[in-house]
């Protein structure tokens, strides 16, 4: 992950620093890019600007590393409706029971469309 500071002056005439953060995505090797605000003027803030740099940095290096739930190991033949029941089926604990149930009759009636069954 790199950081470049840039200005960027608004409507009024005002310059202010910006971060732009350039990262590799992890599932889809692409680069990506993400802009912050600083929220400092460029006059006499550019230690401050380059602090917050480094800052952005390291908080958001999370976004160069695969998600917990990320499973290599997954079928890539699987079928959406499928991995939906799955998913449903490992999340039943970690939801509210209306949150499930909304969850659960959203997945039936999208199998329903396409004429297939949901495992209990």
């Amino acid at each position: 992950m790199t950081g470049t500071l840039i200005t960027k002056q608004n409507a009024s005439g005002q310059s202010y620093y910006y971060i732009k953060l350039s990262y590799k995505d992890p599932i889809s090797h692409k680069w990506c890019q993400k802009m912050i605000s600083t929220h400092l003027e460029v006059k006499s803030n550019k230690r401050k600007a380059e602090t917050k740099k480094n800052e952005a940095v390291a908080n958001y290096s999370y976004l160069e590393m695969l998600p917990e739930e990320y499973n290599a190991n997954i079928d890539p033949d699987i079928t959406l409706c499928d991995y939906l029941a799955d998913w449903l089926h490992r999340k039943k604990n970690e939801l509210e029971r209306s949150t499930y149930e909304f969850y659960e009759y959203r997945a039936r009636r999208y199998m329903h469309t396409l004429k297939l069954q949901i495992p209990s």
